[in-house]
């Protein structure tokens, strides 16, 4: 009989440890969401040891972190990291505190979330691959006053050392975060090329909500470069991967997503369906951020129809007091944009002057650390507007003494000419790509797309120049030189092309070249010599290697307007994925 019972309790304690090697997932993914059931089941169960609960327990956490239950994880975490039953030198300890970091680095609790992300690269190093990656990728991110090439050139050298052992979901994380890098600095073009790489290697690996994170990374790309079509076709991917996950968060995700599209669009029809669905999923959100979103979006509505009861209860809420909701409202330009609008349409001069202060000054910080830009006001337009609310507070309710209404409209006058210098030098700044010299993915777009149709029988030509060793010659030659090998390209194109031809830099390893008014052959024969003259780059000289450039050559011809140029180089795009 004890044989019997030993044997019973052996073939428990194996189907339990076999249970943790199944449940458990790496740090940038999610367990699997049919399996929660059993272990919730299995951590009521006495009979585990303290270890199996310890591990189990952390698998939990991560689960309450991919459907946004940020709070309960959190408090679990920090008692798992304070349990006499932790071992320091263990995987899951060092998959708690990583965990621990996200968190704080969600909820915008900076110091910690750095404190821990250093803590979790000490612990993984060396040991634990995907603890060590996304625990780098957070550090990089959020914890150091790196410039944007050198958090580029980090994390592209975390891909580069990681690109050969065939883990889609740890390549997918790196792609994500190049994607939040060049989101951060608004170069929308090259976030969405890298969050929808992320997604296509992640999407067959993936659990649960994180299926879909990164396509919501790309949906909101798109919409902030204000490629709504785009964003809308990825929304139809993100309802039918939705329809298999199907969580408070995705849900919430989905309804966000959608009603920024149509909030930035003035589609207002659309918004209020969206925000009915909304309000129906809200009332089970516990999320403070969460719920503020959602009241922000509200709040667009009552603007739009000036329903000025509605727009001060907004403003009125105890939530806008809660600290971490301010801080991440604060940073957003579309929440100030709001935020002034608002204050404009209450006549409210207090509320409007703190959302012009918190505009100017988040813009001016980011700008100093990352060159950004603002597009999304009429500055002109809103001097005068505020000039008429202040007259007309100054007149209706004498708040206004003649001295401080000139020191407040002096003031507003100072920081309204210092910013539109100041906004002058940042839009001249972001036509440039930082790296080659050459016009940024933007700028070349747009400039390309203001050409007027060619003069008879002459033709408009783009090319597309991708360097298709880029990634070779970065090993060959070290990470550190690929800066170097941008700028002699950049250099090479230059030089062989003229002077009123269009050259920009298009995406990380690709050039675009658009030639005006030039006919159809001398067009295609020119830019063949383009092409070979790129090829005869010779990197290795100065760099102690033989190394020399391939690359291949998509071309469009244009005998009438270019009207829709984003469709056309998405179109010569894929033509290299068919080559």
């Amino acid at each position: 009989m004890s044989c019997t019972l030993f044997v019973f309790f052996a073939r428990a304690e194996s189907d339990i440890e076999q249970f943790i090697k199944t449940v458990s997932a790496p740090s940038y993914d999610c367990p699997v969401p049919d399996l929660i059931p059993r272990l919730n089941e299995l951590l009521a169960n006495d009979e585990l040891t303290p270890l199996q609960k310890y591990r189990l327990s952390v698998e939990q956490t991560q689960h309450q972190i991919c459907i946004g239950s940020l709070a309960q994880a959190k408090n679990s975490l920090l008692s798992l990291t304070q349990s006499e039953y932790t071992d320091r030198s263990s995987d899951y300890y060092a998959d708690a505190i990583y965990q621990l970091a996200f968190i704080y680095d969600v909820s915008s609790k900076v110091f910690e979330a750095c404190k821990h992300y250093k803590e979790a690269i000490e612990l993984a190093n060396g040991k634990y691959n995907d603890i060590y990656v996304s625990a780098n990728l957070g550090y990089i991110t959020e914890c150091e006053t790196f410039t944007v090439q050198e958090k580029l050139r980090k994390i592209y050298a975390l891909l580069d050392d990681y690109s050969t052992n065939r883990n889609n979901g740890l390549l997918a994380h790196i792609h994500n975060s190049l994607g939040f890098v060049y989101s951060e600095e608004k170069f929308y073009h090259l976030a969405a090329e890298q969050f929808l790489k992320a997604h296509n290697l992640g999407v067959g690996v993936y659990n649960g909500s994180n299926r879909l994170s990164i396509l919501t990374s790309a949906i909101n790309a798109y919409t902030s470069s204000e490629q709504y079509d785009l964003a809308e076709n990825l929304l139809l991917d993100y309802e039918e991967i939705n329809k298999e996950v199907d969580t408070l968060y995705t849900n919430f995700i989905y309804l966000f997503s959608k009603s920024r599209i149509y909030a930035k669009q003035e589609k207002f029809a659309q918004l209020k369906a969206t925000l009915d669905a909304w309000k129906r999923l809200d009332s089970g959100i516990e999320n403070k951020i969460w719920n503020a979103y959602y009241k922000w979006h509200e709040g667009i509505w009552c603007l739009h129809l000036n329903d000025q009861v509605c727009l001060r209860a907004l403003f009125n809420d105890e939530i806008l007091d809660d600290s971490g909701v301010e801080k991440h409202l604060r940073f957003s330009s579309e929440w100030n944009t709001f935020k002034i609008k608002a204050g404009l349409a209450l006549n409210d001069l207090e509320l409007t002057k703190e959302a012009i202060n918190d505009y100017f000054y988040i813009e001016k910080i980011v700008s100093s650390e990352k060159v950004k830009y603002s597009n999304s006001i009429n500055i002109t337009e809103l001097y005068g507007k505020i000039q008429e609310l202040e007259s007309k507070v100054a007149f209706e309710k004498k708040l206004v003494s003649y001295f401080g209404y000139f020191a407040v409209f002096g003031v507003i006058s100072v920081s309204l000419i210092g910013y539109i210098l100041f906004k002058r030098r940042l839009i001249k700044q972001r036509e440039i790509d930082p790296i080659t010299g050459l016009y940024s993915p933007e700028s070349v777009v747009s400039k390309i797309s203001k050409l007027q149709a060619p003069a008879a029988n002459k033709a408009h030509a783009i090319a597309i120049f991708d360097l298709a060793n880029f990634r070779d010659l970065n090993r060959l030659m070290g990470v550190d030189k690929s800066d170097l090998i941008l700028k002699e390209v950049a250099s090479t194109l230059s030089t062989v092309t003229r002077e009123h031809d269009i050259l920009g830099r298009l995406a990380p390893e690709q050039f675009i070249l658009c030639l005006t008014n030039i006919e159809e052959a001398t067009a295609k024969s020119f830019l063949e010599r383009v092409r070979k003259a790129l090829e005869r780059t010779f990197l290795g000289g100065q760099h102690g290697v033989d190394a020399n450039l391939n690359s291949s050559m998509s071309i469009f011809i244009a005998t009438e307007k270019l009207d829709d140029v984003q469709t056309i180089l998405e179109d010569m795009l894929v033509s290299f994925t068919i080559k």
